[in-house]
């Protein structure tokens, strides 16, 4: 992500793809988990962490896994 982002950049698109094939092949289980770096409050920063993983999870669920929980 860019600084401040949660926007995901589409040279990560193949690779999420993938990710959605694999996880409906074999039925594996992702947990995610976002980060931040230290330039705001901590408070801030768990706001965008978490912003950044619904971005993913969206992402994900959209390319077709078949099973979001």
């Amino acid at each position: 992500f860019d600084t401040d982002k949660n926007i995901i950049k589409p040279q990560y698109y193949d690779v999420l793809n993938k990710v959605v094939e694999l996880m409906n092949k074999t039925q594996c289980r992702l947990q995610l988990s976002g980060h931040a770096d230290r330039r705001a409050s901590d408070r801030y920063n768990i706001a965008l962490s978490r912003r950044r993983v619904e971005a993913v999870r969206n992402y994900l669920i959209k390319a077709g896994l078949n099973d979001p929980n």
